[in-house]
């Protein structure tokens, strides 16, 4: 039951927004999310800002754009906020949502994208609304507004990050997990009394002479030091080292290539000691190290434990301990 309670139990998680322009100005950031897109984004633009932009740009100027204007594919996935000759187009996704005519005198574009829907508004009235969740990939704030030259007073730009798994256990959960750890040594215990007063006599921990090596203890421990040190790097090694090392700028071990970077939770916990283990060397014989060590657990567990309690047959039988050794 404790178990089953750990998920639901609350943690700590710190709210990250993204706010443009930034100190230095209008100059465009790069920020790349690792879930590509944010929970939302509102943009509020003046309409004196637009209006000198599009006075000075031959052609289209660009007021707003979630991915870089040099990026091939940046406008299949993002958003971009454009200006010209007085027409004002918002794209999103790869296609043109709408465009409006910039209303004379004083007024303000603004923008909102969330689960629900994208929104954009003109001195407060509405000229472009889009159902469903169609929030813009993000990896910065691209601009051609220039403060030095643009009037951008009341110019933003706000981004609620969806870094939702970057979160660490309050004290409660802590204490809850090692609960569930004690009450599982404490059931081993407890069926170790009952198997006594039942009258069966519980097996030994380890055999008498369990520590003494053996040829097929050799066989095993030489064939897999071997190819500790002589076997390829596979696809799955590069696939979870870039997972692992994407540990240090998202703040938890994501899926790096699929599943929008979530974790791999609940069977991920290896993988938050491989991105330990990597920040001593990222050199394939260390990364492979504990898989090594594992194999040579696996062996004594199999040879120690598990041979010994499949009966006289087994136990006395060198071609059972030699076809164990292969596997």
């Amino acid at each position: 039951m404790l178990a089953l309670l750990i998920p639901f139990l609350p943690v700590k998680h710190d709210v990250t927004t993204l706010k443009w322009p930034t100190a230095e100005g209008t100059r465009s950031v790069s920020a790349p999310l690792v879930a590509y897109s944010p929970l939302w984004l509102d943009a509020e633009v003046p309409c004196a800002a637009v209006r000198s932009l599009d006075e000075r740009t031959a052609g289209p100027g660009m007021l707003l754009s979630t991915n870089p204007p040099s990026s091939d594919f940046g406008k299949l996935t993002g958003l971009v906020l454009q200006v010209d000759d007085g027409q004002v187009a918002l794209f999103s996704k790869g296609r043109q949502v709408s465009t409006t005519q910039l209303p004379p005198g004083d007024c303000t574009i603004a923008l909102r994208a969330d689960a629900s829907g994208t929104t954009a508004t003109v001195g407060g009235k509405q000229w472009a609304h889009v159902l469903g969740d169609q929030r813009p990939q993000l990896t910065g704030v691209y601009s051609a507004l220039d403060n030095a030259v643009d009037d951008v007073r009341g110019l933003s730009f706000e981004a609620r990050v969806d870094n939702r798994f970057s979160t660490e256990p309050t004290v409660l959960k802590v204490v809850m997990m090692a609960l569930t750890v004690a009450a599982f040594i404490g059931s081993v215990l407890c069926l170790r009394r009952l198997d006594v007063r039942a009258g069966r006599r519980a097996p030994r921990l380890a055999p008498t002479g369990w520590w003494k090596p053996t040829l097929r203890d050799a066989a095993v421990f030489v064939a897999l030091g071997v190819w500790w040190l002589i076997g390829a790097m596979t696809s799955d090694d590069g696939y979870v080292l870039s997972m692992v090392r994407s540990e240090e700028s998202a703040g938890y071990v994501s899926n790096y290539y699929r599943w929008f970077a979530n974790p791999e939770s609940p069977f991920g916990w290896f993988y938050e000691v491989y991105a330990l283990w990597v920040q001593v060397s990222t050199a394939t014989p260390w990364v492979r190290l504990p898989a090594l060590l594992m194999g040579i657990v696996s062996w004594l567990l199999i040879s120690r434990e598990v041979l010994p309690r499949l009966g006289q047959q087994v136990r006395r039988s060198n071609a059972a301990g030699w076809a164990a050794a292969a596997v």
